[in-house]
């Protein structure tokens, strides 16, 4: 799997090693003997992200998430690494970080001195219907209000929380809530209470974010998705005339560890990656993934005939693909994490860009946004529902441009 993930990268160490090595005494200042919460910390990026953390010597490490079998295995992990163990810093609930549940956590286990915020729906394909379009716009910008607010309302804390490139330009409903969810973050770090609760608390002392490149082989992703194909004998998928950068978990949990120690309020920190040597085709990679398994690619125009060509393909040592031009709402030809009217700062990093500035539509109109957005969830209108969200969106991020093709992700293998 290694020898597969550094092919599929293209190198070997770590793209952050240099900014690690050169920033890991700030970096030890800012997380030894803190108490540190994180939301979402079973998934991929979060896990990999607390085992950066179990580094650096924090006093508490609270882990909150809704699956019960990942933050198993996440204490499992921890447990089984001398060199990462935590001991009694750490501690893990199942929670959902917009509950009142979780308010009531906070109140009883802060106070917090940082908090890393994961928790988000992830996949493009949420917007399938107006009611997992709804629970989208929930998880990722009313939630996070609300969370923010308690926050606030109970002590004073640094945020991190993760953003991604889909939130530049946004093309897909993923990425326009996140691009919201960004000016959510800056506007709880100048203004006092939250959105829909109200309140006097005073704004977050500090709050950074960054947008992702995507994460090899991490849960859910396209390339985790080739090797169950593989596992269970099916044809792999994909889009053909899609690019996208490529990091490791640890990686991820690299970006994320620089950015909510060294973050400056409101900067969004994305890795500086070159279109023209860094970004992969999805079928590169599957035949990439395909030989490191033993098999030599074989190519179809159609899925029925990959599929039916899959028992003759495999008995000589091939592997049925079908990789076509993409027809499905919201996917984007290349990734991209600065657009033009941002504004990046010169870097003291080596891999690091570091975002300043990103215009946004004022704290008035995104807060009369975040409002009505939960008025409409509250409703999910099979008849408008979906129309009413896509204006909303479009309204507090104008660079939204939503094209619906008529076919979405789920009708596709």
């Amino acid at each position: 799997m290694r020898g597969m993930l550094e092919s599929v990268l293209g190198r070997s160490g770590s793209l952050f090693e240099a900014d690690m090595s050169a920033y890991s005494a700030v970096i030890r200042d800012r997380i030894q003997g803190q108490r540190v919460l994180v939301t979402g910390a079973a998934g991929s990026i979060g896990s990999a992200t607390i085992r950066q953390l179990a580094r650096y010597s924090p006093a508490r490490l609270a882990a909150l998430d809704l699956s019960e079998n990942n933050l198993v295995e996440l204490v499992r992990d921890l447990r089984s690494s001398p060199d990462l163990d935590p001991g009694d810093a750490l501690c893990t609930s199942v929670i959902d970080f917009g509950s009142d549940i979780c308010a009531n956590f906070l109140e009883a286990e802060g106070p917090f001195d940082l908090i890393l915020h994961f928790a988000a729906m992830k996949h493009v394909r949420s917007q399938r219907d107006v009611f997992s379009l709804s629970r989208l716009v929930e998880t990722n910008v009313l939630s996070v209000d609300r969370f923010l607010g308690n926050v606030k309302r109970l002590f004073p804390c640094d945020v991190f929380a993760i953003s991604t490139d889909k939130a530049c330009r946004p093309e897909n409903f993923m990425g326009a809530t996140k691009r919201l969810m960004e000016s959510v973050l800056a506007w709880h770090s100048e203004q006092n209470g939250s959105i829909l609760a109200g309140g006097h608390a005073a704004p977050l002392r500090r709050v950074a974010s960054t947008r992702f490149a995507n994460v090899a082989f991490s849960d859910g992703s396209l390339l985790a998705g080739f090797l169950r194909r593989i596992e269970k004998r099916q044809p792999l998928a994909g889009p053909a005339d899609v690019r996208r950068y490529f990091i490791s978990e640890e990686e991820a949990g690299q970006l994320c560890l620089l950015t909510a120690a060294l973050g400056e309020t409101r900067q969004i920190f994305v890795p500086r990656r070159d279109p023209a040597s860094d970004a992969k085709r999805f079928d590169e990679i599957a035949e990439i993934v395909l030989r490191a398994s033993g098999f030599e690619p074989r190519w179809y125009d159609r899925f029925e005939d990959a599929t039916a060509g899959l028992r003759e393909d495999l008995a000589a040592g091939r592997y049925p693909c079908c990789f076509l031009p993409s027809d499905t709402s919201g996917e984007k030809e290349l990734e991209e994490f600065v657009a033009p009217d941002e504004r990046v700062a010169a870097s003291r990093f080596q891999a690091l860009d570091v975002i300043v500035e990103s215009p946004d539509p004022g704290f008035g109109t995104v807060s009369e946004v975040v409002r009505d957005l939960s008025d409409v969830v509250a409703n999910a209108s099979p008849d408008d529902g979906y129309a009413q969200i896509a204006a909303l969106l479009e309204r507090a991020v104008p660079a939204f441009s939503h094209v619906d093709t008529g076919r979405n992700l789920d009708q596709k293998a």
